[in-house]
């Protein structure tokens, strides 16, 4: 019975250390320049994201001209760009990510890379097409 406690306790530790390393404030960049500043938080045991400061253009009043329905013309800093994204091992996948820019949202995931934890492989994907970018986490 021990074991078992102790087992579950640990997958839960472990689950709950995993998301920490996924939790904080992340560059983004889009041909080597830096976009904006994105915070991925924790809530539901789903990982989100949302823009918190735009960098190019630095426009802290932009909108999201090129986005549809509800989120038409939404303030681009405090818009969530990353929803539902659910634990699958060592990656975060099965939600969306958002991109402002042309206003269309793409199945997600997120992954820590390998050598360098201070950076997050972030892939959007539509049917056979996907782009990865690397966010860099903000210290």
């Amino acid at each position: 019975m021990l074991k078992l406690v102790l087992s579950v306790f640990s997958f839960f530790i472990c689950s709950l250390l995993m998301a920490q390393d996924f939790v904080g404030q992340w560059t983004t960049y889009k041909n080597g320049e830096a976009q904006s500043e994105v915070e991925i938080y924790e809530q539901n045991g789903m990982l989100f994201g949302k823009i918190i400061k735009m960098i190019n253009p630095p426009d802290q009043n932009a909108i999201c001209k090129k986005c549809k329905g509800d989120l038409k013309d939404t303030p681009l800093v405090g818009l969530v760009i990353i929803t539902d994204m659910k634990k699958e091992g060592r990656i975060y996948s099965k939600g969306t990510i958002l991109n402002p820019s042309n206003g269309r949202s793409y199945s997600c995931q997120l992954s820590i890379d390998e050598k360098d934890p201070n950076i997050l492989m972030v892939r959007g994907s539509s049917g056979p097409f996907s782009q990865t970018q690397r966010w860099v986490r903000i210290k």
